[in-house]
């Protein structure tokens, strides 16, 4: 099963008002075969329908309603004829969603939706964008509905999806679709306008072959999908349990907009998840709604979690000791990075389950002791690598020395789709001009500092200016 979908299906009963009671649960599943058909299908409508070819965008709009089934077709479809994708959710409205537009210029749109189809795909029209393909989603089951079939049966494969083989990672071997980019991802725009971060195949191969190799899958996990598609995290999410044959868990629209985190992570237990990734502060609320409640209440809510991940913010250590009484039995897992980097770059494992012989280790990313009251964002990902320079100039600053954070190695972007704004990306390494395979670096713009006592390395704050300024 590729995916655990769940459907709130109402009782008419006009007699009174609607009470949570008042929904029938069922859970349902999408099988391998049922997605691939779907892919195929729509990367069929792309192709022969709207012309897409490879170096074309194709636009993924998510409209409300949408599921985590329909993404995945999308997602992979675009990657089966070798073209980046470009995610939006409904709340891009306006001069935003022209702003993206603009700059990626897609071919055609994906788009997903349960309702208001016709209003969306005649909003892309305003924006000029005429060729869509509707993935029609029936609550959260469907992952395609009754899409045209008047196309070929036979889909011109230029890149079969199933070539995302984590050996790409391990091999360093590049060809023309991996060194081209998988994604146009959209950063929140606090410089003005939305920048289009140009993500590579190769950045998120070697991403899952560290997750993999670290952090192996269990035959009987399931790993639940909660972030927008906008935000790099749920790259890794769906492809992650894709091509780690990891089924992946969807909560019902209904879940997230009526009850928020609380809903989804109250069904944690009942579905059997075993991962979910979070912002510490959503950890930290989850921990407050639940301080009443005994240990032993707790423990049994949330005993199938095994693996939580943080990222998005610093981490406190009151979060951390919060942690080891809430949840002794699993794993903290504390990442830093950004969409420029693939999600991921630094990684520190806070607390491991209780009863496990793990010792703290710079080579294994642990630092389970506390010290001097911080938490660390880590040690680099296999193939990632990271200096730390001079607030006001360039050179290198000693262990125990706040600088600025320099990432380089597999996960590195391309850069920006409009590249007058790749200030903070240098093709060219300073530090180690020979190496041909390890030139390009960006500037987090990020205060760091390397600790004497356990090598990791701490955030601090923001320099608050770019490389050149």
């Amino acid at each position: 099963m590729a995916v655990i979908t769940r459907r709130l299906e109402k009782v008419e009963d006009d007699s009174k008002e609607v009470e949570e009671e008042d929904f029938i649960e069922e859970f349902e599943g999408i099988t391998y075969l049922e997605l691939q058909n779907s892919i195929q299908n729509v990367a069929c409508q792309l192709y022969y329908r709207h012309g897409v070819r490879t170096g074309d965008r194709v636009l993924i709009y998510c409209g409300a309603g949408g599921n985590v089934g329909a993404e995945i077709v999308s997602i992979f479809a675009c990657i089966s004829l070798g073209v980046p994708f470009v995610p939006v959710v409904n709340y891009m409205e306006g001069t935003l969603l022209q702003d993206i537009i603009d700059d990626a210029s897609p071919q055609a749109a994906i788009v997903l939706a349960a309702k208001d189809s016709d209003d969306i795909i005649k909003a892309l029209a305003k924006h000029n964008l005429y060729r869509c393909v509707l993935i029609t989603v029936d609550g959260s089951l469907t992952p395609v509905e009754a899409v045209s079939t008047d196309i070929p049966d036979e889909l011109p494969t230029l890149y079969p999806w199933s070539s995302l083989s984590c050996q790409l990672a391990v091999d360093n071997s590049y060809d023309e679709l991996h060194c081209a980019p998988l994604y146009i991802m959209y950063t929140s725009g606090s410089s003005g306008k939305p920048k289009g971060v140009l993500g590579s195949h190769h950045a998120l191969i070697n991403r899952l072959s560290w997750q993999f190799t670290r952090f192996p899958f269990d035959y009987n996990e399931i790993i639940i999908r909660r972030t927008p598609l906008t935000f790099i995290d749920s790259i890794v999410e769906i492809v992650g349990s894709i091509l780690g044959l990891v089924p992946i868990y969807a909560p019902p629209y209904e879940t997230i907009t009526n009850y928020g985190i609380y809903g989804v992570i109250d069904t944690c237990n009942e579905i059997g998840i075993t991962r979910i990734t979070l912002l510490p502060t959503q950890l930290d609320l989850i921990f407050k709604l639940h301080a009443s409640q005994s240990s032993e209440e707790l423990h049994q809510r949330w005993s199938t979690l095994k693996h939580v991940v943080v990222s998005g913010s610093p981490c406190s250590v009151s979060l951390v000791n919060l942690f080891k009484k809430m949840l002794p039995f699993s794993y903290l897992i504390n990442l830093y990075g950004s969409t420029e980097v693939a999600g991921d770059v630094l990684y520190a494992v806070l607390c491991v389950p209780d009863g496990e012989d793990i010792a703290d280790s710079i080579e294994n990313g642990v630092f389970t002791s506390i010290i001097d009251d911080k938490v660390p964002i880590g040690v680099p990902m296999d193939n990632t690598f990271v200096y730390i320079r001079g607030i006001d100039d360039g050179a290198l600053v000693p262990v125990d020395n706040e600088g600025v954070l320099l990432c380089g190695g597999a996960h590195v972007a391309f850069g920006y789709n409009n590249s007058s704004l790749n200030d903070n990306f240098m093709s060219v390494n300073p530090y180690d001009p020979d190496n041909a395979s390890n030139q390009r670096l960006f500037y987090t713009g990020d205060v760091v500092s390397k600790s004497s006592k356990n090598g990791a390395i701490y955030w601090k704050g923001r320099a608050g200016k770019s490389l050149f300024e």
